[in-house]
């Protein structure tokens, strides 16, 4: 008789508790949201909430303790699929949390704790190799970062410090060849800086000093490993004389800067002759200038002062024959002017 009666209290208290399950599953429509918190029939919600996509098909699910998202939290795909699953605590984000991709696979996976993110976050790519690993304190990225190509080839390693790089910091293309290697203090780039092209020429080189280009700094074609373009920097401003190169090493152009100014001699050469020579002084042409020395296309010459024409300014066709002068005094005001016939 006891043991009936037993039975019979516990059917009675699982009917009465799937009727309480039942009836905390509701619409989320049917809740009334004030100052964040889920009212049920004026009361804060404790259940699940669930809404739909317009073909019905299941959009979100959400637990609810004293009218606070409390629980896993699901979201899905249009159709079918899930596509992430949260864990809140009072409202917050608070444990782990997995994104997913349609087919299945994990997309991102970490923790929360009060809303930022903590410890390892893990990323994939949709056919499940990993993408990155990145480390969090506090929601802060620190210690060793790592990120990968989707063929599974490292594609960055570097160190973080307070969210910032700090020492070499490591780039890779897709062969796993390298790309780059540059060095930071605490985000601000110091000491040198190599880039390679997918060749495996060298492509660039740099230094720098307290975030500043701070000595020389040279560019490399990507076939011959050659000489491009070369410089010198000064706390981040050029100094001195740059020089481009074409593919054979042959001269292109020659430029003197003083304080980031060009300042002092340009010379540019075609066909290993010079075709634009002259000078700058504070960042203006000045002194004697001739143009299309070699090509012969604009040809011309005469003297600047700081970037005014001055002087007498002689033009000739692509033969050498004169087409025009022009006479301008010291504020660069034209005096005269002589159109010459065409033979």
């Amino acid at each position: 008789m006891k043991n009936r009666f037993r039975f019979l209290l516990l059917l009675v208290s699982g009917t009465l508790n799937l009727l309480l399950n039942a009836q905390t599953r509701i619409k989320f429509e049917g809740l009334t949201i004030k100052d964040e918190t889920a009212f049920f029939k004026g009361k804060p919600f404790n259940g699940v909430s669930v809404s739909t996509y317009d073909d019905q098909t299941m959009r979100e699910e959400v637990w609810w303790k004293n009218g606070l998202i409390d629980g896993v939290k699901t979201e899905y795909y249009q159709g079918a699929g899930v596509h992430a699953r949260i864990t809140f605590k009072e409202n917050q984000r608070y444990g782990g949390f997995t994104y997913y991709y349609r087919n299945g696979q994990s997309k991102l996976k970490g923790t929360y704790v009060r809303n930022v993110l903590q410890d390892t976050l893990w990323c994939w790519y949709q056919n499940g190799n990993l993408q990155y690993l990145h480390i969090y304190d506090q929601g802060v990225r620190t210690g060793r970062i790592l990120t990968w190509f989707n063929n599974g080839a490292p594609e960055q390693v570097c160190q973080l410090v307070g969210g910032k790089p700090h020492g070499a910091m490591y780039n890779y293309y897709a062969d796993s060849s390298i790309r780059s290697i540059i060095h930071y203090n605490r985000g601000v780039r110091e000491g040198s800086a190599y880039q390679w092209h997918n060749t495996g020429c060298m492509a660039e080189e740099a230094y720098y000093k307290n975030g500043m280009q701070d000595s020389a700094h040279r560019v490399y074609d990507n076939l011959r490993c050659q000489l491009i373009k070369s410089g010198y920097y000064r706390k981040g401003a050029k100094e001195g004389v740059f020089m481009q190169f074409d593919f054979l090493g042959d001269s292109l152009t020659l430029e003197t800067w003083r304080n980031n100014q060009r300042n002092g001699p340009y010379i540019s050469w075609l066909n290993g002759k010079r075709e634009i020579e002259g000078a700058y002084q504070n960042g203006k042409p000045h002194g004697y200038w001739i143009y299309g020395k070699e090509s012969h296309y604009q040809w011309r010459e005469g003297e600047y002062d700081e970037g005014i024409q001055i002087g007498t300014w002689w033009y000739y066709d692509s033969q050498g024959r004169k087409l025009m002068k022009q006479v301008f005094d010291d504020n660069g005001n034209l005096l005269e002017e002589k159109i010459f016939k065409k033979i």
